[in-house]
């Protein structure tokens, strides 16, 4: 999450991930109401989410993955008030094969509160079924490197 809030106005201009046209609404609190949550619609998440993995990774994923809630998204909000919050260090891991997070959102995201480390990885959205001992070895580094 980014130092002064999840979605700002920044973000927006920057381009927020617009999955609209390949996502379900779902209303949970009434059809009078916006939606309360989305999915990315099943016979279009392979390609977006999971292009990388293998198809049986993908396929149970498919299975299992739920709405996600868009006011969480929306409206998340998260201000460091502390000098000792910004003593905990931050890593980032680019999915350079991302279509979710376009590379450029992530650079920019980046920019915006500079982790301490950056790793890549060749990877669609979902590294833990695409390349999952690729992240497993950067994860053991990663408790390595800033291990107390």
């Amino acid at each position: 999450m980014l130092s002064h809030g999840f979605c700002t106005d920044r973000d927006i201009q920057q381009g927020v991930p617009d999955l609209s046209n390949e996502s379900e609404f779902y209303h949970g609190l009434g059809s009078e109401y916006p939606p309360t949550s989305s999915m990315i619609r099943r016979e279009l998440q392979q390609e977006i989410l999971y292009q990388l993995s293998p198809p049986e990774d993908a396929a149970l994923a498919s299975l299992l993955i739920r709405p996600t809630s868009l006011l969480a998204f929306q409206t998340a909000n998260f201000i460091a008030t502390s000098e000792e919050f910004m003593k905990v260090p931050r890593v980032y891991i680019k999915t350079l094969q991302d279509r979710v997070l376009l590379l450029d959102k992530q650079e920019a995201m980046i920019k915006m509160w500079p982790p301490d480390k950056v790793f890549s990885m060749d990877t669609d959205h979902s590294p833990f079924f695409s390349s999952p001992l690729e992240l497993h070895g950067h994860l053991l580094h990663i408790a390595q490197l800033f291990a107390g």
